[in-house]
């Protein structure tokens, strides 16, 4: 991905990979549209929440590459964003009130990704940080998703038909105008097709299932198993295999993320009718 997206530049890779993720779930929906167009128009606040929160994260993503790893990113993002839900919840008064333990698991990730980021302090610092805005807008995208589902009804293909068209007009309205002609081989198209199916329309739709049937709270309980299967995942995948160093700090801070949030009385996704 980061490959292709050098090559291309931010702006046509958005727009090649999330085009073809909305195409799909708009042809998957296909013979049900006029009915989710009627129903989105149901909570247009929430349509546009949605689209500005994927917008926003999405070209956060590459500002924080510019600073930091990829797989900083990944773990600092889903190390924290079982937080960012919780303070998020807590704040609207949808679960209970903070604990302590919150902020020590917060700092506690934080440091892991210092240790693990290879780039100069103040670098580190600002990736690290803006890592975590990307976390609190991953969060409120959870939240206000269910609730968008909630009050329109509509499935989980549907949703994600309509969550990229925001970022699909963002992405065009910049190759716009950067007024060079666009030439995309055969093999980048294949690549982008590919990473369509593995990095947004298989990922993309379990996650927004998860956050349907068990919740927001629950669905980013799970994340912060993210890092560590990125980490085994590379010692397959890459030619230089992170530190034995990496593999431990990732693996304590996945754990302990883990074990902070037990699961709560009551269910928060998808009641029975």
């Amino acid at each position: 991905m980061s490959r292709i997206v050098r090559q291309d530049g931010p702006a046509l890779a958005t727009l090649l990979t999330y085009g073809m993720t909305s195409v799909f779930f708009g042809i998957v929906g296909l013979n049900r549209a006029p009915s989710w167009i009627r129903s989105a128009g149901l909570d247009a606040r929430g349509l546009v929440l949605i689209n500005g929160l994927t917008v926003a994260n999405t070209f956060l993503v590459y500002v924080i590459l510019l600073h930091v790893s990829a797989f900083t990113y990944v773990l600092v993002f889903f190390g924290t964003l079982p937080v960012c839900v919780a303070v998020l919840r807590s704040y609207f008064r949808k679960a209970r009130s903070l604990r302590f333990m919150y902020g020590a698991l917060l700092a506690g990730i934080v440091i892991a990704s210092f240790l693990s980021s290879q780039m100069s302090l103040s670098y580190s610092l600002i990736g690290i940080i803006l890592s975590i805005v990307s976390a609190i807008a991953g969060a409120a995208y959870l939240d206000a998703s269910k609730d968008f589902q909630i009050k329109t009804n509509l499935r989980t293909a549907d949703i994600l038909a309509l969550r990229f068209i925001g970022t699909i007009m963002f992405a065009s309205m910049l190759l716009a105008l950067q007024q060079e002609r666009i030439t995309v081989t055969l093999d980048s198209w294949l690549t982008y097709a590919l990473i369509s199916i593995v990095g947004s329309i298989v990922p993309l739709y379990l996650l927004q299932k998860s956050n349907e049937w068990i919740g927001p709270d629950r669905t980013a309980r799970l994340m912060p198993l993210i890092p560590l299967l990125c980490m085994l995942l590379s010692f397959l995948g890459t030619a230089v295999s992170p530190s034995l160093v990496d593999v431990a700090v990732v693996t304590v801070a996945t754990t302990a993320m883990l074990m902070a949030f037990k699961p709560s009385k009551g269910y928060e996704g998808k009641k029975s009718q």
